[in-house]
């Protein structure tokens, strides 16, 4: 296994003080996976989980020149998984199964490799359907992959699930505008609102924005 590799195991697998997937999904502001689900449906959401975490990880939480190279191991480990080779990543092992037991296309995963490489160069969207073309691959993939899991992936109800996704996304990011806007991040108030962005950071800072802890959950 290469130190590449060997990088991506170790975050997920619990060892070296790494918690499982189960404990990081209870650290979020959402239930990954009900405990009323089904013990099949929630195994295979867990495994969703660990794949987009892991991605996520790799393309934020990663030292910044190391972040391709651990993108590009996780993209050959899909590879793997859908090319009838056993992938050497604990998740994507799983990834491998959740895709043969569910009929999952490849598409939604590659969109959130893509959507990291994506956060590596691009800083700032200027325009409201710019963001929403990023939203397409950096949330969208989510609702389908968990459609699949449902049985219930139809035309319609990706389309549905697309724009739910994408709104959710973008409310996520006005969330965050303050503390992504700083620090040069994705911009989601753009063109479109940007005559109203010295009132709403005046407004925030008057509130206590930045706030003097970190967020304790560690996750948006």
């Amino acid at each position: 296994m290469s130190d590449t590799d060997r990088h991506i195991d170790l975050n997920w697998r619990t060892v070296e003080g790494r918690e499982p997937v189960g404990d990081l999904a209870a650290q979020e502001n959402f239930p990954v996976a009900a405990r009323f689900l089904p013990a099949q449906v929630r195994r295979r959401l867990f495994t969703l989980y660990g794949y987009a975490r892991l991605v996520d990880d790799a393309g934020d939480e990663a030292e910044p020149e190391r972040r391709g190279a651990l993108l590009d191991a996780i993209e050959a480990d899909l590879d793997r998984a859908y090319t009838g080779v056993r992938p050497e990543l604990p998740i994507m092992r799983a990834v491998a199964a959740l895709a043969a037991e569910c009929a999952v296309p490849r598409e939604p995963f590659d969109g959130l490799l893509a959507a990291n490489r994506l956060d590596q160069t691009v800083i700032r969207y200027e325009t409201f359907d710019d963001l929403l073309d990023y939203c397409a691959l950096s949330a969208a993939p989510v609702g389908r992959l968990v459609l699949h899991v449902f049985d219930a992936a139809t035309p319609a109800r990706i389309a549905r699930s697309d724009k739910v996704c994408a709104a959710l996304q973008v409310v996520e990011h006005c969330q965050d505008v303050g503390e992504d806007y700083e620090r040069g991040g994705h911009d989601v108030l753009g063109a479109r609102l940007r005559p109203h962005k010295a009132r709403l950071l005046g407004e925030w800072v008057k509130a206590g924005w930045p706030p003097t802890q970190p967020r304790t959950n560690g996750r948006r």
